[in-house]
């Protein structure tokens, strides 16, 4: 199992997932991203390029879809 970082606090609902006051490291995170990017490169679907590409966003600014 892989960790990405840690945080202080998640609030699960039935279709949300929030996760606060995050911290992690930087590399894995970078990593991570590396890989939706290779994703989104070697997809088909136009769906899923988009969602992938939302995921990239998010995880890139802080708030993330893992």
């Amino acid at each position: 199992f892989e960790m990405l970082g840690t945080c202080k606090k998640v609030t699960i609902s039935k279709d949300d997932t929030v996760i606060l006051d995050g911290a992690g490291e930087k590399k894995s995170i970078e990593e991570r991203c590396a890989q939706i990017r290779s994703a989104i490169e070697s997809s088909t679907s136009d769906y899923d390029k988009e969602k992938l590409q939302e995921r990239l966003a998010k995880i890139s600014g802080g708030v993330a879809v893992l």
